[in-house]
């Protein structure tokens, strides 16, 4: 597991484009798509699993630096037009293409950011739990029908 993780940080770290996170062999890189935001949450499990202090840096840094990109495609609070799959059947989604499930996953993100920051003693933690609790409130209010949850 770890050699995939690597195989991320390393062409993510130097072209600024990222290997397929599917599971596979293909050598394609590609700019990073909305479900690239499942990988801080995936380097969150992996250190919880290996303990592994010693790649938890560069797990850190290429989370951050992935956060950073979909940071530059907003509407407001929330993501858009950010590409990649939206094949999710609830993918409720405002008149301005702005995804539920994209947002969502990006507060799961903004949250194992500021777990790896406590698992390295780093400061910033509470500034990334601030911007999944404020991204979360912004998908209840701009996205959330009323009906939904009823």
């Amino acid at each position: 597991m770890r050699k995939k993780f690597e195989d991320f940080c390393d062409v993510f770290d130097t072209q600024g484009f990222v290997p397929p996170w599917a599971p596979g062999h293909s050598a394609v890189a590609r700019m990073i798509p909305a479900h690239d935001l499942w990988f801080p949450t995936g380097c969150w499990e992996y250190l919880l699993v290996t303990d592994d202090r010693e790649f938890a840096p560069r797990l850190l840094a290429a989370s951050e630096a992935v956060l950073a990109w979909f940071e530059e495609h907003r509407d407001g609070e929330l993501y858009s037009d950010t590409g990649g799959w939206k094949w999710t059947e609830w993918n409720f989604q405002s008149a301005e293409t702005i995804c539920t499930w994209e947002n969502l996953l990006a507060v799961a993100a903004w949250r194992a950011v500021a777990r790896l920051r406590r698992y390295l003693e780093r400061p910033g933690a509470d500034t990334a739990e601030q911007r999944a609790n404020a991204l979360a409130t912004a998908v209840v209010a701009r996205l959330w029908h009323a009906g939904h949850g009823r």
